[in-house]
């Protein structure tokens, strides 16, 4: 079951260069010294790390897969050497300091290389990924002494890192987590507890691992007030960076998983001889605040690797489309046999992927640039603006992505029939590997309730209305581009149905609580309807102008046309339809008792 890992790199630089226009970073500290041939190199190189050297570990970490033995966690040997040359390559902190050994890059180019790791092997990737946000979370809140022991040594792969939130008996209400620390000398704690579903918590790809840890200081307030964070690693570190004594953290158990067999989900025992030290990141009681970085960026990578899968697994479809010879042609029914793809069904399974895998690329990448952006803009206020809307597109990452790209695999799967359901194939393990991505980094109701509940109203709606205002600019700019005015018409229209229903929201948020959790997915998958459909109409612009200019590949710019009213066709009514649900109340679930359900 190899993973032919394909991609569609005319997209891919179309979405960076035309759409994005990601040079223009380029203006600004600290990216001046980079340029869009430097960008286009970095994008060759990940796709040709990709084809060599994740893609073909793909099978193996799901045939041989984690192995655990009395503690210890041992990986395929074939995930050695791949993260042997993804560290020395540079690929885990590719967009982060150059201080502690980072690239510099743009975030959006480490959201393009996420999209064709994450399509290549995406059990690998947890190992890095986790290590490249543990490594900022040191870099953020760390003090001088951790940041000079830590940092380097995480960006460069030297040991990896993982957070340890979720306990057993807490799940996602970390306000009800039980591991303690209690005071040793200045920063260094004593720490006790038991963490699960800790994803790379043990493994010998590394000689160290940096857990970061959330617990409670006795004395601390209840709830999530009284949380701080503690570093703690599984072997001591001295002043000098050398490696000392183990720290009493154990690994208890694996857990025997659907899919993602070579990532080793673990069950951690902190301080069961009572000798396991956590030293204080930042200050006390602060801790969630702080996880908040590396979950918000782990919420955004989870997206990707929707995506990536998605992406790779539509293209292998298209491809055994084209070659797989069965029936006549609708059209001909006494005809010789044609490619599947000749059937109307195939066709729209393969036009859904294609509209789906390039709008979640457009909403993705986008979130990289609104993360530089708010960083570097050189007015405080845009940087602000740039903030909102990262926060705000933020759940819609997670959520919608993970949820829009299982339905590509599911479709992908069936353009393969009952080849998809064979190991023949790498379909089935894409949709193994891909389900957990609705789970875990906060399930996606939890991510509806976050941009419903908080997002949309926060700082009295700024983030809303920076989004909204986002798709206004647009619908303005585009009015008399009469090959979109159906098109920009079922736009204008959702959002307007969506300011509505948000007005009639927002006063239930203390009025009926039930009811405005209940349609919070719905509003999600809503609003991530909306802003992929606009970012596809906004391709699909670029896309007339350029056809005007008749260039080389103008048909790639005609079928970014096609593509792009389809997904709005498709897509737009629907959600205007379920907005309007929203505002016609239907409580039958809330009013069910227990025994009818």
């Amino acid at each position: 079951m190899a993973n032919n890992f394909m991609i569609n790199e005319r997209d891919v630089r179309f979405v960076l260069f035309e759409h994005m226009k990601i040079e223009e970073l380029c203006k600004h500290e600290p990216f001046t010294e980079f340029s869009k041939e430097e960008f286009d190199m970095i994008l060759n190189e990940a796709i040709k790390f990709t084809k060599n050297e994740l893609a073909p570990i793909h099978e193996i970490s799901d045939r041989e897969g984690a192995k655990f033995d009395k503690g210890r966690v041992s990986l395929p040997s074939a995930f050695h050497s791949a993260y042997q040359k993804f560290s020395e390559g540079g690929w885990i902190a590719v967009s982060r300091n150059p201080e502690y050994g980072g690239g510099g890059m743009p975030t959006v180019i480490r959201m393009m290389a996420l999209e064709l790791f994450e399509g290549g092997c995406v059990a690998f990737m947890i190992y890095p990924g986790l290590t490249h946000g543990v490594g900022h979370l040191v870099e953020s809140f760390g003090d001088d002494e951790m940041k000079a022991l830590y940092t380097e040594r995480l960006y460069t792969g030297v040991w990896s890192g993982t957070m340890a939130l979720t306990e057993p008996q807490a799940g996602s209400h970390l306000g009800d987590i039980k591991t303690q620390a209690v005071p040793v000398d200045g920063k260094v704690y004593k720490v006790q507890g038991t963490k699960a579903f800790i994803s790379a918590g043990e493994h010998d790809l590394t000689p160290n691992i940096i857990h970061m840890v959330l617990a409670r200081i006795k004395g601390a307030p209840e709830g999530v007030r009284g949380i701080s964070m503690f570093l703690v690693p599984k072997i001591r570190v001295n002043p000098d960076g050398s490696l000392g004594e183990a720290n009493d953290v154990q690994c208890i158990a694996v857990e025997n998983k659907m899919g993602l067999h070579g990532s080793a989900t673990c069950q951690l025992a902190f301080g069961e001889n009572n000798e396991c030290l956590g030293w204080l990141v930042g200050e006390p009681n602060r801790g969630l605040i702080y996880m908040f970085q590396l979950m918000n960026e782990a919420r955004i990578s989870v997206g990707m690797q929707a995506l990536g899968q998605a992406s790779c697994a539509y293209e292998q479809a298209l491809a055994y489309t084209k070659e797989r010879i069965q029936g006549a042609d609708v059209m001909d029914r006494k005809g010789p046999s044609v490619p599947i793809i000749r059937h109307p069904d195939v066709r729209r399974m393969l036009l859904t992927m294609k509209s789906t895998v390039e709008g979640l690329r457009a909403l993705l990448y986008l979130s990289g640039l609104y993360y530089d952006l708010a960083r570097i803009h050189p007015d405080e206020q845009e940087r602000e603006r740039y903030s909102n809307l990262l926060e705000i597109l933020t759940p819609i990452c997670k959520s919608y992505a993970s949820d829009r790209g299982y339905d590509v695999l599911g479709l992908a799967f069936l353009c393969l029939g009952g080849y998809g359901y064979t190991r023949d194939y790498p379909m089935e393990q894409f949709l193994r590997d891909a389900k957990v991505t609705s789970i875990y980094e906060g399930t996606n109701g939890i991510q509806a309730l976050d941009l419903l509940g908080r997002k949309v109203f926060m700082k009295e709606g700024a983030a809303f209305k920076a989004l909204i205002d986002e798709m206004e600019k647009f619908i303005s700019a585009e009015k008399d581009t009469k090959d979109l005015a159906p098109e920009i018409a079922l736009l204008k229209e959702a959002r307007q149905v969506l300011k509505e229903v948000t007005d009639f929201l927002r006063p239930l948020r203390a009025e009926d609580p039930a009811y405005f959790n209940l349609v919070a997915c719905p509003y999600l998958d809503c609003l991530g309807d909306m802003v992929v459909a606009w970012l596809m109409l906004e391709q699909a612009s670029i896309a007339l102008h350029a056809i005007k200019t008749n260039p080389p590949d103008q048909n790639f710019y005609q079928t970014k046309l096609q593509t792009a009213k389809f997904f709005a066709r498709k897509n737009l009514p629907i959600a205007i339809t379920r907005l309007q649900t929203i505002r016609t109340p239907d409580r039958t679930p809330l009013e069910m008792n227990e025994a009818e359900f």
